[in-house]
């Protein structure tokens, strides 16, 4: 295939992605998700509860003994309860927004490490900030986003509408909390203040108390579009544990794979230091990753790197390492995963014969097949990992443009599957749901959905 007809391909297919706002799948409920129960049987089906409160960010106004204690035990070794505490709630000044009535929405506080270069000196207060550079120095903050209660497609998120002449913006939309997935609230946080607003978080968790759950993006996401995505799953899955971020330099546009694909390179080091820093919170006592496409290759370079890579990963709290529609390499990931076992106690693979995001992918890597990749009916399959292929899920708010890479977020029988594999570990994938047919190959069994 010749150089201009694949960047056409390319071109085309991801211009595609950029309408996953359009539905035709039935809304969502209000959140929440039973305790118990397989999905897809009627145990699934009880009344939701109400949503759980997200803790609040904290402030000087909140300091009390008990939080000072919590905020001690969360300090980098060497600093002194007394000397810290006050550091702790030193937030930087940020621009008070005027907002509508807080019933109108809910909000998800989502903390973030990035090793985004920022665009310019000035104190980080805005998404805009963080671009597509690269920066040797991990950042760390907080990000309130909030959520509309209005109806709203499965794993859509309302933005204002923009007005453009073929692709020159020309105005857009107000943005408005009551009706769109807005940034309400960002301040950049220094690492005693980022563990103690994990702790906090983890502390006040209802169905998730001591959970952690790290999003990793994949290709073509903005830092603003990151914060969006990694609210959206954490409340659609009702996940009301820690919500974390790992933002790596993303151009944030179709033309930019490549240089995405040497921004992963880049950032593993930052990963791994952001994956130690979550891990020192004495609160994190179940961390989860969930990684996206090319976000899923930055997890498996930083978790398994080569034998003869020194900058192997000292991570040991990990329960579940989810990769969905991961785009690396499958001969490399099938050469190291049989080592996960050292560094997480499951790792699940989602994977889509139809994901035409993966087969570009694929011819941009001369042919070599991708991890979320299915091969003559046959996906990835390692040792002691569950692998599913979602080839059959309804594609809800993705159906129109039928790219098939980033269905996960649309579709609530797989939001809610990944839920309840990170909030019991229940495996294999059958045990979580009838709708999981085992099929057995001569390299391992793999699950595939079959609609009910």
């Amino acid at each position: 295939m010749g150089k201009l007809a694949l960047a056409c391909r390319i071109a085309c297919l991801f211009a595609l992605l950029a309408g996953a706002g359009c539905s035709t799948q039935p809304l969502l409920p209000p959140p929440g998700m039973p305790a118990t129960g397989s999905i897809g049987t009627p145990a699934d089906e009880v009344a939701a509860p109400a949503p759980v409160a997200t803790a609040p960010v904290a402030t000087a106004a909140m300091a009390t003994a008990s939080v000072a204690s919590t905020a001690a035990a969360a300090l980098p070794a060497g600093s002194t309860p007394a000397a810290s505490t006050a550091k702790i709630y030193a937030w930087s000044t940020t621009v008070q927004k005027a907002a509508p009535p807080a019933d109108t929405y809910d909000s998800v506080n989502v903390l973030w490490g990035t090793n985004r270069a920022a665009v310019d000196a000035r104190p980080i207060k805005a998404a805009s900030q963080l671009g597509y550079g690269r920066s040797e120095d991990l950042k760390l903050g907080i990000s309130t986003i909030s959520v509309p209660k209005v109806a709203r497609p499965v794993g859509g998120i309302p933005r204002p509408a923009e007005r453009k002449i073929l692709f020159y913006p020309l105005n857009r939309d107000k943005e408005d909390p009551a009706k769109h997935f807005t940034v309400v609230d960002l301040r950049q946080l220094t690492r005693g203040e980022f563990l103690l607003n994990a702790a906090r978080q983890m502390e006040a968790a209802q169905g998730f108390k001591d959970h952690a759950l790290i999003f990793v993006h994949g290709y073509n996401a903005s830092f603003e579009d990151a914060l969006y995505r990694a609210a959206q799953l954490a409340y659609d899955m009702s996940f009301d544990g820690a919500v974390h971020l790992f933002s790596w330099p993303s151009r944030g546009e179709y033309a930019g794979y490549g240089y995405d694909r040497d921004s992963v390179d880049f950032s593993v080091s930052q990963f791994r230091e952001f994956l130690r820093l979550v891990e020192s919170n004495p609160r994190s006592k179940n961390i989860h990753i969930l990684a996206h496409s090319m976000g899923a290759r930055l997890a498996i370079d930083t978790l398994l790197p080569s034998d003869t890579d020194p900058r192997r990963a000292s991570v040991g709290k990990i329960k579940q390492v989810i990769l969905v529609a991961a785009d690396a390499d499958q001969s490399v990931f099938e050469q190291r995963a049989r080592r996960y076992p050292e560094v997480a106690k499951t790792m699940t693979l989602y994977a889509h014969a139809d994901d035409k995001a993966l087969k570009i992918s694929v011819d941009f890597a001369r042919g070599v097949p991708r991890v979320g990749g299915i091969v003559d009916g046959l996906p990835t399959i390692v040792a002691g990992a569950d692998t599913i292929d979602m080839t059959g899920v309804d594609q809800g708010s993705l159906a129109f443009w039928a790219a098939n890479h980033s269905s996960y977020v649309a579709n609530r029988h797989i939001l809610r599957d990944i839920a309840l594999l990170l909030r019991h570990g229940r495996r294999p994938p059958h045990e979580r749901s009838p709708t999981y047919l085992t099929l057995n190959t001569y390299k391992g069994p793999f699950w595939k959905y079959v609609p009910n």
